[in-house]
This record gives structure tokens, sequence and C-alpha cells, in this order.
């Protein structure tokens, strides 16, 4: 799910490629790698590339 939650499949993500980042909140070094990993979808998101952060939380958005 989106932060729109809209449900997403890797299917919507076809032809690019992906940076698969699994987190979780309670994971210190997942928090701190967060904002290098947004400034990298700044700088090179679009069409061919896409940095997806999957979050492990239970408790949902």
């Amino acid at each position: 799910m989106d932060g729109d939650g809209r449900n997403l499949t890797l299917a919507d993500f076809e032809g690019r490629v992906v940076l698969l980042n699994i987190w979780a909140t309670w994971c210190p070094p997942c928090r701190e790698e967060m904002p290098t990993l947004d400034a990298l979808q700044a700088r090179l998101g679009g069409s061919d590339f896409h940095v997806l952060p999957l979050s492990i939380d239970r408790a949902g958005l």
C-alpha cells in the first residue's frame, strides 16, 4: 500500500529498475538511511528508476 492508500504490486513498476529497501520504524539504521534514499529518488527517480521502500511494520501506515 502506498502513502495514498493504493494497493501496489511489482507489476506497477514494470519496465523500471527498482531499488527495493525493506525497513522498519523500530530499526535505527533503517531510519538513518531513509534521507539518503529519499535524496536518491529525488535525484534519479523517474520513468526508468524508482526507490521502493517497503515497511515491515505491522501497525500499518
